[in-house]
């Protein structure tokens, strides 16, 4: 039996604006980074990406992501976040935070920063009410 080897990158969007988007999913984000994949490596790099590279995770409130991808490809999904600039017609800029050979020692990092991140904010009830959905679901990632 073949183990599959992943790295698991924990990723923070930071917008220049500052705003909020809650109707960014993962799989938009899924999307932007296979076209930033497939415009730096071209068709065999987005080939070779797409065995295992996945969004795990991602949180509006925090702009936290998690990303899944293969050991050997982590540099190239990594360059390709790097250079993403725009989303949905938004300035942005991925900053690594942690990059874990499990999920469960990226969860943890997620964990820590989330609580960090929050307790420095003011929330709405709504936003309260979504962060604490976001780490219910952070909490329930499956390992």
């Amino acid at each position: 039996m073949v183990r599959f080897k992943n790295r698991v990158l924990l990723v923070e969007l930071i917008w220049k604006d500052g705003r909020i988007d809650e109707t960014l999913t993962e799989a938009n984000i899924q999307s932007v980074l296979r076209e930033s994949i497939a415009l730096n490596f071209g068709d065999y790099g987005l080939g070779i990406c797409l065995a295992s590279q996945q969004v795990k995770y991602y949180n509006p409130l925090t702009n936290l992501c998690i990303v899944r991808c293969g050991r050997e490809q982590y540099k190239g999904v990594l360059a390709s976040m790097t250079t993403i600039t725009t989303f949905r017609y938004r300035t942005v800029m991925m900053h690594l935070l942690h990059n874990g050979g499990t999920l469960a020692s990226c969860q943890r990092a997620a964990i820590d920063h989330n609580r960090a991140v929050l307790q420095n904010m003011r929330l709405t009830q709504a936003q309260q009410k979504l962060a604490n959905e976001a780490e219910e679901k952070l909490q329930a990632l499956e390992l």
